[in-house]
């Protein structure tokens, strides 16, 4: 009797002991799913702030080309600033995404904000051509921006895939 009553109780132990360590695997292996999804949904926020902060752009530079009012050029210089604070955001949040195209990506940024500031300059110089060509650049460049913001998520949610 005592042998039967031994292996019940080693049995026993033996599935305590297995259950314990498939529920550690599935704790652990829940908490990198979790970490892969929050710093993926924070690259999303990130992508979609930028995004944003580019239409506000545009929409500042295209409100000061009409109205001539001075608080635009200086919500524009605010909002350039918030898209230069991002771009650093996202250098640090980016690993694993090709460094080529993260480059690329931040000189398009970069080509939006001084198109926007070559179409104020020659708007206050009165410099009818100069700003509109600068401004449609400018608009031309965030259509750019919007679509390699689409593409550098949608590659960063394969990668995590």
């Amino acid at each position: 009797m005592k042998s039967i009553r031994s292996k019940l109780i080693t049995y026993f132990f033996v599935f305590v002991i297995l259950f314990n360590i498939v529920a550690t695997a599935i704790f652990l292996s829940s908490n990198q799913l979790m970490k892969t999804y929050n710093s993926s949904f924070e690259r999303f926020l990130l992508f979609n702030s930028i995004s944003q902060k580019t239409n506000e752009l545009i929409e500042k530079v295209n409100r000061f080309v009409v109205e001539r009012d001075s608080h635009d050029i200086i919500d524009f210089q605010k909002i350039r600033r918030e898209i230069e604070n991002e771009k650093i955001k996202l250098t640090k949040k980016m690993d694993g995404i090709d460094p080529y195209q993260l480059k690329k990506y931040e000189n398009v940024i970069d080509t939006l904000i001084v198109e926007g500031e070559l179409t104020i300059g020659f708007a206050i110089r009165d410099n009818i051509d100069m700003y509109n060509d600068h401004l449609e650049e400018a608009q031309n460049t965030a259509i750019y921006l919007k679509e390699i913001t689409l593409d550098l998520w949608l590659c960063n949610i394969e990668m995590e895939v």
